[in-house]
């Protein structure tokens, strides 16, 4: 599981910015939390002359930003829960 922290006010600098609350993706597919960060952010964008929007990880993954390609738009920080398994091991689970 993915969870984008937002760190600041969205849009960063804009006078009726307000905080996102905490997204929380089921998954660890990078392609598609970019996609579910960007549309949890609309909301906040809409109204703003804003045409499209970009998701950047830091190669640490542990934060990222959105940005329309001229400002930063939004700044989060993300936590990797560690990985669940759907299905019992009987090989580690048998006595």
């Amino acid at each position: 599981m993915l969870t984008a922290t937002f760190t600041e006010p969205v849009p960063r600098g804009a006078h009726d910015a307000t905080t996102p609350a905490v997204l929380e993706v089921d998954h660890d597919q990078l392609d598609d939390f970019a996609m579910q960060v960007i549309e949890h952010l609309w909301p906040h964008l809409k109204g703003h002359d804003v045409g499209a929007v970009h998701i950047y990880l830091r190669d640490n993954r542990r934060s990222g930003w959105a940005t329309d390609g001229d400002r930063t738009l939004a700044m989060f920080t993300v936590d990797r829960a560690p990985h669940r398994p759907t299905t019992i091991d009987e090989e580690t689970t048998s006595p």
